[in-house]
């Protein structure tokens, strides 16, 4: 992590790839995020007909 924090604070001028960087991250947060909730969903759901 402070490798990373090094590569930031040297190359300060290029906030575009940061700001790239960061936009990838969420996304991939999202899609993780998504397919949590789909695998907890038949937990999730107290109806017992939602269930296969």
């Amino acid at each position: 992590m402070s490798s990373i924090m090094r590569m930031l604070n040297k190359n300060q001028p290029s906030s575009r790839c940061v700001y790239i960087m960061v936009l990838y991250m969420g996304k991939v947060i999202i899609l993780e995020m998504g397919q949590w909730l789909h695998a907890l969903a038949p937990y999730l759901s107290s109806c017992p007909s939602s269930s296969p």
